[in-house]
């Protein structure tokens, strides 16, 4: 195991009495406490050091410490290092305003007890103590292609590394004090409760996300997040760790979408055989049978019922193989496009359930890609089955919309609802895959929220 790295913070007041008590304060194991009297002296220790933290006196002769503090940040090595302001007097809130415009961590009023300071500045030795094992393991934190961020418990963020450029295309100072929701939007908005338990009870949360990069291109991302805990055990922050995976993301989207294409072909075939095939056989016998119709009429009551039945049972054979052909291969999307053959389906299905079924849309006649309106219709067909055999609901409501190049589908229903996460462990809900799969193969945004008791909906957002 590599040895611990020294620690090193500054403390810089004009006062030598106050720089000696807070030296006597911060006595921790492997942690040397320098102390400057004045913001020339200081910089020139910087310049000469490395410091994992700064803690400045607010007010001192010649530059204070709002200047220092523009100083400390126009250092390479210290453009992120924490800064932590003190002051005798607490003026007004533009002073505050002003100390974390220059850079300020937080923001202290003497006398500060010692307990709260100590308690801070543990926090950000923990901190700068996880970031020297990352970059251990990754050889310099600022050179690896890895994205690591550090956000505070609300997912505000504190720091990034240079990786962070690499992977998102945004600078440090992009992202400071912004949340993961800039690269993040669907994972910030959808992420679970449970999901967030798992992180906050230390069990390292592991992930495929979908990410946004600065051009506006979605990327895939193996994500990682370690709660982050100060020296007493509580919970400070998060340590979120991403990886480009857009290309083994890709090639996975391209064998599911490899697998989709070779099934639909295959149903089409299928279909295209029935009706071509074993459907025009079938339509033919019916009508050699029913021209004979006049001619059984010497035959016995019963060879008459007999033949009657045999009849019926052929013309239902026919309308079994158009019903069994549209169903694998609707001719109707490829004549007509999505939404009147959606129209269709759920006209049909309103009519053998007890759903009430509303749709809006506003695709109109327009048409879509091949690929992208046989999914739409599949995703559809799969919905409709898991509602009917699992939902118990009385109203479902699908939604087909266009907006600014991107398809976006949504599905409601006021059913019993189902434990997501219960599902998803017990490796249940073929249905659920399915529809997984068919987003995947037209790189779209899958998001699916139910509650027991409550009901189901699920978005599906496609790039088009």
């Amino acid at each position: 195991m590599e040895a611990a790295i020294p620690q090193k913070l500054l403390v810089v007041d004009d006062i030598n009495a106050n720089n000696l008590l807070i030296q006597r304060y911060l006595i921790f194991d492997g942690v040397t406490v320098d102390a400057a009297l004045s913001g020339e002296e200081a910089l020139d220790l910087i310049s000469k050091n490395h410091y994992c933290l700064f803690i400045l006196d607010v007010m001192m002769q010649g530059m204070d410490g709002f200047d220092l503090a523009v100083k400390i940040r126009e250092d390479e090595n210290h453009k992120f290092t924490p800064i932590i302001f003190l002051t005798a007097v607490y003026s007004d809130e533009q002073d505050v305003f002003k100390g974390y415009e220059s850079g300020a961590i937080d923001y202290l009023i003497k006398p500060v007890p010692r307990e709260i300071l100590t308690q801070k500045v543990s926090v950000f030795l923990e901190l700068d103590k996880q970031k020297s094992e990352l970059r251990f393991q990754a050889d310099l934190l600022q050179n690896v292609n890895d994205s690591i961020i550090y956000t505070d418990l609300e997912g505000v963020i504190k720091y990034v590394n240079q990786g962070t450029e690499y992977t998102f295309g945004y600078k440090p100072a992009d992202l400071l004090k912004k949340t993961l929701s800039v690269l993040f939007p669907e994972q910030h908005k959808d992420l679970t409760i449970s999901e967030l338990l798992v992180v906050i009870d230390f069990r390292p949360y592991e992930g495929v996300w979908e990410g946004t990069h600065k051009n506006g291109h979605l990327i895939w991302l193996d994500v990682k997040i370690n709660l982050m805990r100060s020296s007493d055990g509580k919970p400070t922050g998060y340590i979120v760790v991403s990886q480009d995976i857009s290309d083994r993301e890709k090639t996975d989207e391209e064998i599911i979408r490899s697998l989709i294409t070779g099934e639909d072909n295959e149903r089409k075939r299928i279909a295209s055989d029935l009706h071509d095939g074993l459907g025009q056989t079938l339509t033919a016998s019916f009508f050699n049978m029913n021209s004979l119709k006049s001619e059984i009429r010497s035959l016995t009551p019963e060879k008459q019922n007999q033949f009657s039945s045999g009849l019926s049972f052929l013309n239902e054979a026919i309308e079994e193989t158009r019903n069994i052909a549209y169903n694998l291969m609707p001719k109707s999307i490829e004549n007509y496009g999505i939404i009147p053959s959606i129209k269709s389906l759920l006209n049909s299905v309103e009519k053998e359930t007890d759903f009430t079924i509303s749709l809006s849309e506003n695709i109109k006649k327009q048409r879509l890609s091949p690929l992208l309106e046989i999914n739409i219709y599949r995703i559809t067909q799969e919905i409709l089955n898991n509602a009917i055999k699992h939902s118990n609901a009385e109203r479902v409501h699908f939604s087909y919309q266009l907006h600014d190049k991107e398809f976006i589908f949504t599905y409601e229903d006021n059913g019993v609802g189902f434990n997501i996460d219960k599902v998803k462990a017990d490796q249940k809900g073929e249905g659920l895959s399915n529809i997984k799969n068919r987003v995947t193969s037209v790189s779209g945004y899958l998001s699916i929220t139910s509650k027991v008791g409550i009901g189901t909906s699920i978005s599906i957002e496609i790039k088009l």
